[in-house]
């Protein structure tokens, strides 16, 4: 949810979080170079664990696209089982005193004033789609956790396939499930002030904000999305199929997350050879200094002038980031590298605008302005995003998966389609080892906050 991990997202200062589109959902957060989520930093106060449980829901959601919705959202969901118990263990206060009618109570965790009735029983209806079964599996998930601020929680499931599921979804004026809607008896119980700031009117109801973008309007009864519907063939590869796909990895340089996934599917793209067309692009964008804009340049004058010797090029220099031993060790024409190298420069302002502060972003961060086109083609947030056959795409950053994603795109799949490779997602950064910390999927990426 972000270096997204999902703020997008690193999603500076930074943090890294899984980006897929620019929307109006997404949150851009910061890199702190460490390769884990501001989730994982949980605390004892009741209050902070509230954020970090919805924080980590909605990071699960911000990076999924409608494509292959099921896989994509459990995937998610796996990254988050460890911060999901985290917050169970934190020290979230659920032992307030027990009284009937106090307005205040006194936690006995952090000794705060703690607003409502702790006995008040809350009322959440989690309204649902079945044919999305990581969507149901998520919200179980969520209310398991939101008793755990809400001591007399009383939840209700309802299906978006009956009448009543296609009402309130309707009425509540909601665009994705699922939706975790409270009636308006939360505001006086002990808790409420925690998540009032995620709670957005919904119809006759209070909607708590989770990121999600499953849209049970865009799926047949089968489960299968609808190519018929423009606005939901556009978000979905199924939709877009290609003899030879197009696969664009968007990527800062020096982004542990895209270097992850650069890991991940460099074998991907060898099993599958001249099979698709595919390209290492830059976020139009840095996070991560002056050595990032020199890379990127490094690599783009490779990839579209020696483009025979740029993958191996990568594949070395993902190893230790030493840019000079590759050029070395692959046969770079240096010559021929300078050349391009000051001529992009030239052409896209890169170091002019890397001293000029003025043009950064925000303040923070040096625009990047070589691919800076197709980032607003596809609304590119952060590092890494996957662009198959134009459809912003998820997916877990192992080889396997990554095969998976891309072999959805073609019209006849190849056999290279059937090669079995690693499932294992490297560890994001530099090196060989594989991950062990929950982010090999489309959580973690680097964004602006």
């Amino acid at each position: 949810m972000v270096e997204k991990q999902k703020t997008h997202k690193g999603i500076k200062g930074e943090d890294e979080g899984m980006s897929a589109a620019r929307s109006s959902s997404d949150v851009r957060k910061k890199d702190d170079g460490s390769g884990g989520m501001q989730k994982n930093m949980l605390t004892v106060s009741m209050i902070l664990g509230v954020l970090i449980l919805i924080a980590a829901i909605s990071n699960a959601f911000l990076t999924m696209q409608l494509q292959e919705q099921n896989n994509k959202i459990a995937t998610a969901i796996a990254d988050n089982t460890d911060a999901i118990k985290n917050l169970a263990s934190s020290g979230v206060n659920n032992n307030v005193q027990n009284q009937v009618t106090p307005t205040t109570v006194e936690s006995q965790t952090t000794g705060t004033t703690v607003s409502g009735n702790p006995n008040q029983k809350v009322s959440v209806i989690v309204l649902n789609d079945k044919r999305c079964t990581a969507c149901v599996s998520t919200g179980d998930s969520i209310v398991t956790q939101l008793k755990t601020v809400f001591k007399n929680l009383d939840s209700t499931n309802v299906d978006y396939s009956t009448v009543e599921g296609k009402r309130m979804y309707t009425e509540s004026n909601l665009k994705a499930l699922p939706a975790i809607l409270f009636t308006t008896d939360v505001k006086t119980a002990t808790g409420y002030s925690d998540v009032s700031q995620y709670l957005t009117p919904a119809g006759n109801y209070l909607s708590l904000g989770i990121g999600a973008d499953y849209d049970p309007t865009c799926y047949k009864a089968d489960g299968t999305i609808d190519c018929s519907i423009p606005a939901c063939a556009s978000r979905d590869v199924s939709c877009s199929l290609k003899a030879k796909p197009t696969v664009e990895l968007f990527v800062m340089a020096y982004c542990p997350y895209g270097t992850q996934i650069e890991k991940g599917i460099l074998p991907t793209i060898k099993a599958l050879g001249n099979t698709v067309d595919f390209a290492v692009k830059f976020c139009d964008y840095s996070m991560h200094g002056e050595k990032e804009v020199d890379e990127e340049m490094t690599q783009y004058c490779i990839e579209t002038q020696q483009s025979d010797k740029y993958q191996a090029y990568l594949g070395c220099f993902l190893q230790a980031g030493n840019s000079t031993d590759c050029l070395k060790s692959t046969g770079i024409d240096t010559t021929k590298l300078a050349t391009c190298v000051s001529q992009t420069d030239s052409q896209y302002k890169v170091t002019a605008s890397f001293n000029d502060k003025s043009t950064w972003i925000g303040g923070n961060y040096p625009p990047f302005a070589v691919y800076e086109s197709d980032n607003k083609k596809y609304n590119v947030q952060g590092s890494p995003t996957l662009v198959i056959n134009g459809v912003t795409t998820s997916a877990s950053r192992d080889s396997k998966s990554l095969l998976d994603a891309i072999c959805k795109g073609f019209t006849t799949k190849p056999a290279a389609c059937s090669q079995k490779l690693s499932t294992a997602a490297p560890a994001p950064g530099f090196g060989t080892t594989t991950d062990t910390t929950g982010t090999a999927s489309s959580a973690g990426g680097c964004a602006t906050a």
